[in-house]
This record gives C-alpha cells, structure tokens and sequence, in this order.
C-alpha cells in the first residue's frame, strides 16, 4: 500500500482521491503498453526503451515497476519483478477496472449509483457530475473488450492489456 497518509478532507474525500489516481493509473498501463508494442514494431529493442521512457518524461509507475513487456526492466536480485515476469500472475486484477455487482460504496457515496471498479468508478462519477472523461471513457472501453475477447486474461493483472493490445495488431 501507499508509503504516507495524505489528508484529503471531509469523509470520502481520500475515496474521491483513489478513485481518480486509479483512473491515471488505468489509462497509464494501456498507453504503456501502447507505446511498447510501437517502440518494438519500430525496431527498439524493450529494455531500451523502457530505459528512456524511465528516464525522461514519460516515466510512471506503470512502466517503472509494471512495465507490460517480460524482461524488459531490470529485477533486483531477489525480487519478483512486475506480473509480466510471471505471465501476468499476481498484480491487480484486469477485472477490477470494471464494473461489478457489489454495492459496497452506497453509504460512502449516496449520489451515485455504485456498480463500478476503478476506471467505471471514475467515469460513472464524472458521468454523475457532467465531467467529460475521453481517457477515462477509452480506458475501460479497452479494459472491457480485453476481456470480453481474452477472458483468459481477466484475471491476471491489468497489465496483462500489453497481450490484448499485441494481438489487434495481427
């Protein structure tokens, strides 16, 4: 979990600051996966490029500690590495950006109608309150399909949407 406790406000505020850090955090790993599945039809070798990308402005946790492609960052000694090393076992759960049928925020969040994980709590919220979220929107469209079309990969982690993205492209 999270190294320092950061005081968001009123209750449900550090709920509202999860929801949105998991929304980057969604629309990080399908454009990582992207972007890695560009660089090597490019001709980049993957550890090269995710040297790059860790080194300059696109760096973020998806790529640094999760980057999707295996072998493509270096794993201490002793260390797991990111779910890719492991085809996509562990990690957080492609699922859980999507919708599911608990109710379990109704009494946290009473205005809106709380049949989402992450990416649908992010853009069910802004569809609540008139915010227009086109990435947000895109991202669980992405994550939606993936395992629609790959069930297999429902539950291996999120970044497992490298292989998805790796197969449209056949």
């Amino acid at each position: 979990m999270g190294k320092r406790a950061i005081h968001c406000g009123p209750s449900g505020s550090g709920l509202a600051a999860k929801i949105c850090n998991n929304m980057v955090l969604g629309v990080q790993q399908v454009v990582v996966g992207e972007a890695m599945l560009l660089g090597q039809r490019l001709g980049l070798d993957p550890k090269v490029l995710a040297s790059v990308i860790n080194s300059s402005t696109g760096r973020c946790w998806a790529s640094e500690d999760n980057n999707p492609v295996k072998d493509a960052i270096e794993v201490p000694i002793g260390q797991a590495g990111p779910p890719a090393q492991r085809k996509y076992e562990g990690g957080f759960s492609a699922t859980l950006m999507l919708k599911v049928g608990d109710n379990f925020l109704a009494g946290v969040l009473p205005l809106i109608e709380v049949t989402f994980k992450d990416m649908g709590l992010a853009t069910g919220s802004g569809k609540m309150l008139n915010v227009q979220l086109p990435l947000g929107e895109k991202g669980e469209e992405v994550y939606a399909e993936m395992v629609k079309t790959r069930p297999e990969l429902a539950n291996r982690d999120f970044s497992s949407v490298y292989k998805y993205l790796e197969e449209l492209d056949r």
